[in-house]
């Protein structure tokens, strides 16, 4: 009796739990996601445990449910202030939303909290503008030449290396 009351509770505030959804940890979804990483062959495996590896410190023994919109803004905010940047949480927040998927197509979770993304400021900078790269094309020693000529343009005009 004590169960149902708790479950009519909880649909009163718009918090349905299947049985399955309410025992998944945060955990389950790290290996649902290094799982289905190791399945497909990605390469970036490596790169997804050290960014799991930050998510766990802050959700590591945590429920799936408890894993809010407004825990992943904290999240955020104290990577922040570990002064990660934000392509490095982005990483992070994509592998969280990634495990989320997972989990839900699974049928592990009822719903996923939202992940907003922050906007990324990596322009890369110090690039040669075309005469730059002809200058430095043509007083080159013929033997490094080839390692900077990638292709021509349609105009015959030689292009970067990328």
């Amino acid at each position: 009796m004590k169960l149902l009351k708790q479950r009519i509770g909880e649909a009163a505030q718009g918090r349905v739990i299947a049985p399955q959804a309410e025992k998944t940890t945060f955990k389950d979804l790290e290996q649902m996601l290094l799982d289905a990483y190791q399945a497909n062959g990605r390469r970036s495996l490596k790169r997804i445990r050290i960014a799991l590896g930050h998510l766990r410190t802050v959700f590591g023994d945590d429920l799936a449910f408890d894993i809010t919109s407004d825990r992943v803004s904290k999240y955020v905010a104290y990577r922040k202030d570990e002064k990660a940047a934000a392509a490095t949480i982005n990483r992070e927040l994509s592998a969280l939303a990634r495990a989320f998927r997972l989990a839900e197509k699974a049928g592990k979770v009822i719903s996923r909290p939202e992940v907003s993304k922050l906007r990324e400021r990596n322009r890369r900078k110090g690039f040669f503008e075309a005469d730059e790269y002809r200058s430095v094309h043509e007083n080159l020693p013929e033997e490094l030449k080839p390692a900077i000529e990638r292709r021509t343009s349609p105009v015959g005009e030689l292009l970067p290396r990328f």
